[in-house]
């Protein structure tokens, strides 16, 4: 992450904003800042923010990377341009954030055959393709919130008509 930081700040001219989602991510912030040598261009969020103010900047960036899974469900509802680094629970990944709002192309796995220097290229190539068409991007992952609202919204509905109609699971019947 340091050297995709000094990429992203040498390259686009880009403020970093580090953002620790868990306790364990707060260390790992910290030993990336340590490592860029753009400081000034660099932010470590801070821990204590309530949920609704870490939305509220991740709202304001230009790009999210991220591989923390609610942390890309909320910049993709924002319409955040995003890239999400997959290391666990793939199927929730692929499913939700690749599929559900279209971003399959933009899920980078990380397996057993992890190679450092292809994986910095492809995050390159991804981060170049995404400023290059932010807007379009931008525009599809709004459309696909909309619906995905709805959908859960329908859910919700089915749901609680299941419950009104006093539904108690037994499926024998």
């Amino acid at each position: 992450m340091a050297d995709i930081s000094e990429y992203l700040i040498s390259n686009k001219g880009a403020t970093i904003i580090y953002i620790a989602h868990t306790y364990q991510d707060r260390g790992i912030a910290e030993a990336v800042y340590k490592e860029i040598n753009n400081k000034e261009k660099a932010r470590i969020l801070p821990f204590e923010l309530s949920a609704e103010e870490t939305k509220g900047v991740i709202g304001s960036c230009d790009l999210f990377i991220c591989s923390r899974f609610h942390a890309l469900v909320a910049s993709t509802s924002l319409g955040i341009p995003t890239i999400g680094i997959v290391a666990y629970s793939r199927n929730k990944f692929h499913g939700i954030i690749g599929d559900m709002m279209g971003q399959e192309e933009y899920l980078i796995d990380i397996d057993n055959n992890f190679e450092y220097n292809a994986y910095l290229t492809k995050l390159k190539g991804k981060i170049n393709e995404i400023l290059k068409n932010k807007s379009y991007i931008s525009d599809g992952l709004k459309e696909r919130y909309k619906f995905a609202r709805k959908q859960t919204l329908l859910n919700g509905e089915l749901i609680k008509e299941m419950i009104d109609k006093g539904h108690t699971g037994d499926y024998e019947n």
